[in-house]
């Protein structure tokens, strides 16, 4: 699985990088002098220097206390299957208990439906830089339904999350139309909401999703002057380093933001 995506970024990374030094070997100025020569200078090609991403792959095992659940909530096993399951449960030793569950009667009919759904995958993106913040899931609210709705977005499970959320409008709906490429129904959550730096960084995404760099610039430096660590994280984001480069930004010193733009 790490190597699949670290190709696909490979991929992705040296597509955004030719674009970028097309475009930096593309660009020129031009001037008039006292007599009206007109004279262009073209600008020295700089290559792009375009993040790498490392991916790391690790097992965590058995998902017993999935299976566990999953067999307490099948209406096909018996109220005796599920009891002999527990009973093996008291097992310690899993190589043991999996050898003892293969015996029974109901152990096909386990591993045929319901070892499937163990199958998971769970991404987490860590992202080492300095001053940089997760984008966390933020509450207020207690109630059950959205509780499940940010339970569902922890797990990446936007679809899932989207049912639970779409009537609060909410910061975290946003989150969850923008994972699953809603970027209209992003966009109008967003620009109703208080522009703190989360917003005005995920506004800054939109944007540039929909090629308005004008507005993806605006919004990433009010994101980065609220916000230092989006000068950072700016960098990790393609659509925002596409804008970074093209434009130039972030080149001055970051102990004074207010001189960067």
């Amino acid at each position: 699985m790490a190597s699949y995506y670290d190709k696909y970024i490979k991929h992705y990374r040296d597509s955004v990088q030719r674009v970028l030094n097309a475009e930096a070997a593309s660009s020129f100025t031009m001037t008039v002098d006292e007599h009206g020569n007109e004279k262009i200078d073209r600008a020295k090609a700089e290559k792009a220097n375009i993040p790498d991403i490392r991916f790391t792959s690790r097992s965590n095992g058995e998902n017993w206390d999935m299976l566990s659940l999953l067999v307490d909530q099948d209406t096909v096993m018996t109220k005796s299957d599920k009891q002999a399951y527990m009973k093996h449960l008291e097992t310690k030793d899993l190589d043991a208990r999996e050898h003892a569950l293969s015996s029974e009667s109901y152990y096909t009919y386990m591993r045929e439906n319901l070892y499937p759904r163990l199958r998971t995958v769970r991404f987490d993106f860590h992202l080492h830089r300095k001053g940089m913040v997760k984008d966390t899931v933020h509450t207020t609210e207690l109630d059950t339904t959205y509780m499940a709705g940010v339970a569902a977005l922890k797990d990446r499970d936007y679809e899932r999350a989207l049912t639970y959320l779409r009537d609060y409008k909410d910061y975290n709906t946003a989150i969850a139309y923008m994972s699953l490429d809603y970027n209209a129904s992003a966009m109008a959550i967003l620009q109703d909401l208080p522009r703190t730096p989360q917003v005005n960084y995920m506004l800054a995404l939109l944007y540039a999703r929909n090629e308005d760099d004008q507005n993806a610039v605006q919004c990433y430096m009010d994101a980065c002057r609220g916000d230092r660590s989006y000068v950072f994280r700016g960098n990790l984001d393609p659509e925002i380093y596409v804008l970074i480069q093209r434009y130039g930004l972030n080149k001055q010193d970051d102990d004074d933001l207010s001189d960067i733009y």
